[in-house]
């Protein structure tokens, strides 16, 4: 799994449009795949499908997410 750098998370905090699409870039293909929907088609056969509503929230919530973010001091044992 890959992390989104520091430097952008904090740029993203002050909703830099950069930064942010960034963010909602690196989480999009999470979101579409936790708001697929199960369709039963004609046949009987079950399909996922993209709900666009969920997405929508999901990505709404993100963006609010980020303006809530706070950062804090490691503690004191705390080694990369």
């Amino acid at each position: 799994m890959k992390y989104v750098p520091f430097a952008i998370i904090q740029a993203a905090q002050h909703y830099d449009p950069e930064a942010t699409g960034f963010v909602r870039r690196h989480f999009a293909g999470y979101i579409a795949y936790k708001a697929l929907s199960p369709f039963l088609d004609e046949h009987g056969r079950f399909h996922n499908l993209p709900d666009d509503d969920l997405c929508y929230e999901a990505e709404n919530a993100l963006f609010a997410a980020m303006g809530r973010f706070r950062f804090r001091e490691p503690p004191a044992d705390f080694s990369l």
